[in-house]
């Protein structure tokens, strides 16, 4: 198990976490290791390198990414990261609300990258909980307008990977995509795109 991060702060406290899970699967003799480590998404040739040094043993079976969305200006470097990192056939569950149009553009991104030689099978699950489902809908009913569902609720993104990264080739299209979309929204730009 490796958790990772960007921020220093949030890389310290995972390697706390994962101190304490090992010594706790080592009382239990399980043989599992949880070990922490920074790492930011790049869609350069450092972030080849840097997921290249954690896949040296092997790639990733399951990748969680929790509320990642949200600055759509590292969408590019995110979709590049989970490329490089996942085996084939291996999942990334990505979890987080859709925050205006994030999501969709994450997604537009993604149908992008799957359009000449699709790289991941991708799939949107909303109601993935019975429980979550209803909580929701009892906070609607009673908050009403006081709640904005799209930036509370979470809804499941899940990625299957369907072939192996080609760096430069995949890169590209990340590259070119984010390029495009970013001069797209110089054009449209308004003060509340980013946190949509």
């Amino acid at each position: 198990v490796l958790l990772s991060d960007g921020h220093p702060c949030s890389v310290q406290n995972n390697m706390l976490n994962a101190t304490l899970t090992s010594a706790y699967y080592n009382a239990m003799q399980s043989g599992n290791v949880v070990r922490s480590q920074p790492l930011q998404w790049k869609d350069d040739d450092d972030g080849a390198r840097e997921c290249a040094h954690l896949t040296r043993r092997r790639h990733f079976q399951l990748c969680l990414v929790s509320d990642c969305l949200y600055f759509q200006k590292f969408h590019g470097a995110l979709a590049a990261t989970i490329g490089r990192l996942l085996e084939i056939n291996g999942v990334c569950v990505l979890c987080q609300p859709p925050r205006g149009n994030s999501l969709r553009n994450f997604i537009a991104l993604l149908d992008y990258i799957n359009d000449e030689k699709p790289l991941f099978d991708v799939r949107l699950l909303k109601d993935y909980n019975e429980d979550v489902t209803k909580i929701r809908k009892r906070l609607e009913e009673e908050q009403g307008s006081k709640i904005a569902p799209d930036k509370i609720f979470p809804v499941m993104l899940i990625l299957r990977k369907k072939r192996p990264y080609i760096e430069r080739e995949d890169t590209m299209r990340v590259v070119k995509h984010m390029n495009a979309r970013s001069q797209n929204k110089d054009e449209k730009h308004s003060p509340t795109d980013e946190s949509n």
